[in-house]
Parts: structure tokens; C-alpha cells; sequence
């Protein structure tokens, strides 16, 4: 949820980028724009603190654990009120358009002062759920000892802040911002060579730009996590065999210290010489070494099945099919008709920019919980003895056991209900069941296979007729448009 809200809150500024004035900007005045942006959003805050304060009182009177689950729902609804005002202000109230004349237009600059908002409520949220997350991991460590595992200090609340924002604010914001200010900047160098700045150069530039900032982002993510290099040992060793056995280069292994707060592992980029496989040293003290295996050979096959690209395929496919085809549309609507909606051709460009995210996150979230489930199949084939030389190996319940025992764990100890659905995994309960339906089939007949298969072919050819009807808009922007159209 917090990179879906970073994501909206970067796009909420890029659209005011986009379409015209906010709508209320001159009937606030400068005074009422700055109130209407910050002070809901302090009193959600002061009532969100108050009812987390009183959950925590709870959990210390009667151990009621109703308690921590309002408090979790308590901070997914100021979430999502944090950033829909984050949104509205900038895109209704008209913040950016307040902020950029006391800073000046300076790139990106101007953009992370009016960021600073949501991502202030969003470590605003780590603030106050320091008391009932220390009070979770205090009930663990009986389990703990009893399992004789390390027992770390909880960090204090400053601590806490800063570490879950790197985490889970920061990670996904660096990159944003930085695709961000290059857009700027090639917008800044078009106008100063007095290019179009919606050509096919300046599209070409943008996509080259940020695919190349992407590819060359993963050494900076690292750093933003608290990650070393492996020492040598047990593990070590067998990941780096995981790897060698499927012919997939990384970088490096990196150990990702989080005070035993985090139990995750992932492959972070895409260019072998930018490739790190991480895994966290709670993930680490808290399976069994046959589930850490199992662990690593799905991140190591997310790499060999080649999932990262394919979901840059599906991105891509999907901005520039729904781009052009509902920008075809847009062009269709009657100039009377514009003028009677209530933001003119405005409106319809944000509602459109709208769909196209929307589209974007269901097909993306749709394609990464079945590139999940074929990651689980590839361990589950790893640990059975699938190699290149043997493909055809036969899925064993031990291994089946072993991955979806240590897809138990992890949400167990991540305090998951098994049956909760998200939306990039899915729910644990449905990758359990399929790794249990694939015990005693051939490791080169898994049906999740050909599901995959077809679904990429589809991405595939998504992309295609959106770069085609990309093209086409491109042949045709020298035609003048009737009044309201919409250049895409």
C-alpha cells in the first residue's frame, strides 16, 4: 500500500504538469490554499494519534488483539486520506502553483517541497505505530527464545521512523523523483532548442532516460537499505550455487540488517553487473536453512524467468495503448460537450491520465501474482533436482513442504492473516494451495507455466499496438485538431 500511495502522490504532481489551472486556486487566495492543505491533514492527524494511543492502552489493559487490528485499519484510512488531500491540493487548491513562486521553477526542486507533505504524513505513520509495533515484538520473544534465535534491541522511535521510511517510502520515491527531474530537464532542453516538446524526440528521450536512470538505480536502493556483503558461509555458499545451477549472474549477495524487524528477501535489478539478491538477517535467523533455500531459489527464479522485464513490457504496453486509444476517444468528444463539463478539457485529461493508471496497476498487479506463483513453482523444481541438464524432473512433496512452509512462516511472523489477498502477491493460502497441486508433476509441465507463456505474449502484443498507435498520433500531429482535441 505505501508504494501505491508514493506512486499516486508523485503522479498527483506530475499531472498538475499536465492540465491547466486548479480550479479553486484564486477563490482561496494564498492564505486558504496553504489552510485547506495542511490543516485536515493535522487534525486526521491528531485523531489518528488519539485512537492509536488509546489501541495501545487496550493492548496493555486486556491483551485485546481487536486493538491491533483497528489500529492497522486506523492507519490504512489516514493513508489514503493523506494522499487523496495530497491530490486535491495540488490538483484542486492549486498547492504546487503556491510553492513554485516562493522557490522558483527549479527542477524537481519545487516538485519535493510539495512531496514533503504526503511523505511527512506517510513517516507520521511509523511515528505512531512505534508504541504498538514495539508491544507485537515484545509478545514474539518467548516464541524467540524458545526457538533460539537472536533477540535484538527494538530501535527507538526516531530510529524506527527513519528506518521504515528508507524502507518503504524512500525506495520507491528515489527513483520517481529521479525519472522526474529528467523529464524536466529534457523539457527544459527541448524548449531551449525550441523542439516540441510532445515529438517523437522528446518522447524517445523520456523512455530512453528512464529506463537507463532505472537500470542504473539498484546500487543507490541498496544504500538506502541498511545492506553489507555476505560474509562467507553456509549460506552464502548455497545461494551463490542457486544462482551458478540456473546461470544467473548478480553482483553481489548483500545481508539486509534490520534489527530483526523485517523477514523478506528480493533481486534488486535487472543488468547482471547492477543485480543484488538481498535477503534480511531476520529472514535468516527466523526459517529453517531448507526454507531460506526455498526462499532464495524464488527470488533467484523471478531473475532466470526473466519477471522484471516482462513487467516493464506490461507497463509500457499498457501506458501507450490506453494513452493513445483513450486519447483517441478524448478526440471524438464534441467541443459543446467539453465546455459543459465542469473542468473543460482539463477534466477530461485527468480523468484520462486517471484510467490509464488505473489500468496500469490492475494489469500489473494481475501479471506479478502470477509471476509469483511460478517463482514458487521454481523452487519448489529447484529443491525436487530440476537443473538444465534435468528439466523434467519431478516435483517432490518434501520440496512443495519446504516452500510453502516458509511462505507460512514468513507471513506468520510478519503478523499476515493467510487468507489476506494483496496486490502483488495475492493471498499466502491460494500460492500454498498451488504449490500443494503441483507435487508428483514433471518440473517442465507445471500449468502456471503455460499460463505465464500466454499472458507475456499478450503483454507482447499490448506493447505492439500501443507503440502502434503511438506511431500513428506521432504521423498525424502535424494535422491541425478541431477545438478540444487532445494531442496524446
Amino acid at each position: 500500500m505505501i508504494h501505491v500511495g508514493v506512486i499516486v502522490a508523485v503522479l498527483g504532481v506530475y499531472l498538475r504538469e499536465v492540465i491547466g489551472a486548479p480550479p479553486l486556486a484564486e477563490r482561496l487566495g494564498d492564505l486558504g490554499v496553504l489552510a485547506w492543505t495542511t490543516l485536515p491533514l493535522i487534525g486526521a492527524a491528531m485523531a489518528y494519534w488519539g485512537l492509536v494511543w488509546r489501541c495501545s492502552r487496550r493492548i496493555d489493559r486486556a491483551g485485546d488483539h481487536r486493538a491491533v487490528i483497528l489500529a492497522e485499519r486506523a492507519t490504512l484510512a489516514f493513508t489514503f486520506f493523506a494522499i487523496g488531500l495530497h491530490v486535491v491540493s495540488v490538483l484542486v487548491f492549486g498547492w504546487l502553483d503556491l510553492v513554485r513562486p516562493w522557490i522558483g521553477d527549479l527542477v524537481l526542486i519545487d516538485e519535493l517541497v510539495v512531496l514533503l507533505v504526503p511523505v511527512s504524513a506517510l513517516a507520521f505513520r511509523y511515528l505512531v505505530m512505534h508504541p504498538i509495533d514495539r508491544r507485537l515484538r515484545e509478545a514474539a520473544l518467548i516464541s524467540r527464545l524458545e526457538r533460539g534465535v537472536p533477540i535484538h534491541p527494538f530501535p527507538s522511535r526516531a530510529r524506527f521512523v527513519m528506518l521504515a521510511t528508507r524502507q518503504h517510502v524512500l525506495f520507491m520515491l528515489v527513483p520517481l523523483c529521479a525519472i522526474m527531474a529528467w523529464g524536466e530537464a529534457i523539457d527544459r532542453l527541448l524548449s531551449a532548442l525550441a523542439l516540441p516538446p510532445d515529438g517523437a524526440v522528446a518522447t524517445a528521450a523520456q523512455m530512453l532516460g528512464a529506463i537507463a536512470l532505472l537500470a542504473m538505480m539498484p546500487p543507490v536502493l541498496c544504500r538506502l537499505w541498511d545492506t553489507v556483503r555476505f560474509s562467507a558461509g553456509p549460506i552464502r555458499s548455497a545461494v551463490q550455487d542457486i544462482c551458478e545451477a540456473h546461470r544467473v549472474r548478480v553482483r553481489e549477495l548483500l545481508l539486509w540488517r534490520t534489527g530483526g524487524s523485517v523477514i523478506n528477501a528480493a533481486v534488486i535489478g535487472m543488468l547482471p553487473r547492477l543485480r543484488y539478491v538481498v535477503i534480511t538477517d531476520a529472514l535468516i535467523e527466523s526459517l529453517e536453512p531448507e526454507q531460506v533455500l526455498a526462499v532464495a531459489a524464488h527470488e533467484v527464479g523471478h531473475v532466470r524467468l526473466r519477471h522484471m522485464p516482462w513487467l516493464a513490457v506490461c507497463v509500457l504496453g499498457c501506458v501507450t495503448l490506453l494513452g493513445s486509444g483513450l486519447g483517441w476517444l478524448a478526440n471524438q468528444i464534441p467541443p459543446s460537450t467539453l465546455d459543459a463539463l465542469p473542468m473543460g478539457e482539463d477534466g477530461v485529461v485527468a480523468a484520462l491520465l486517471g484510467l490509464t493508471l488505473l489500468g496500469v496497476l490492475l494489469a500489473l498487479g494481475y501479471m506479478s501474482r502470477r509471476f509469483e506463483w511460478q517463482a514458487d513453482a521454481f523452487a519448489a523444481r529447484h529443491l525436487s533436482g530440476m537443473r538444465p541438464d534435468n528439466p523434467a524432473a519431478p516435483i517432490t512433496e518434501d520440496a512443495a513442504r519446504a516452500m510453502s512452509s516458509a511462505l507460512g512462516r514468513v507471513a506468520r511472523l510478519n503478523g499476515i492473516d493467510p487468507r489476506r489477498f494483496t496486490w502483488r502477491h495475492g493471498s499466502i493460502r491460494t500460492r500454498q494451495a498451488r504449490l500443494r497441486a503441483l507435487v508428483g508433476r514433471p518440473s517442465d509441465q507445471a500449468p502456471i507455466d503455460r499460463a505465464v507463456r500466454r499472458l507475456k505474449l499478450g503483454a507482447l502484443a499490448v506493447l505492439l499496438a500501443g507503440l502502434l498507435l503511438t506511431a500513428l498520433d506521432f504521423a498525424t500531429i502535424s494535422v491541425p485538431l478541431q477545438p478540444g482535441g487532445f494531442p496524446m
